[in-house]
C-alpha cells in the first residue's frame, strides 16, 4: 500500500482497508466485526 491510500479509500466512503499481502487473521477479525452475530 502506498502511503495515505487508506485515508484515501476511507475518504471515498469504505469502511475498513487492509493492505496486501493479507493477514489471514486480521482478514477474518474485519470480516466477523461487519457481520456481528449473523
Amino acid at each position: 500500500a502506498m502511503k495515505g491510500d487508506e485515508e484515501r479509500i476511507r475518504q471515498g466512503g469504505c469502511e475498513a482497508y487492509i493492505s496486501k499481502p493479507i493477514s489471514v487473521p486480521r482478514f477474518i477479525e474485519t470480516i466477523k466485526s461487519y457481520l456481528g452475530d449473523a
